[in-house]
């Protein structure tokens, strides 16, 4: 699974608390010391469908076993 990329940021002046979003962080990059930068998201990272290979692999002949592999693959629920 890949890792998702922010699609915004909000960018807080440590000296005065103010805050704004931007959607361009470059400008920011060269103030460090004075920025404190927080990564914003907006959906949760897409997910890749399993393989027929990983689909053959997790079955075990039991259907309900089988939906509980996929949901601890794709973090839902409790992990095998």
């Amino acid at each position: 699974m890949s890792e998702q990329q922010p699609e915004a940021w909000i960018i807080v002046n440590k000296e005065t608390g103010y805050r704004t979003q931007v959607s361009d962080l470059t400008p920011f990059l060269y103030h460090r010391e004075i920025f404190e930068v927080i990564p914003l998201y907006t959906a949760p990272p897409k997910r890749e469908p399993l393989s027929f290979e990983d689909l053959n692999t997790m079955w075990c002949g039991n259907p309900i076993d089988f939906a509980r592999r996929i949901e601890s693959i794709h973090g839902i629920g409790d992990e095998i």
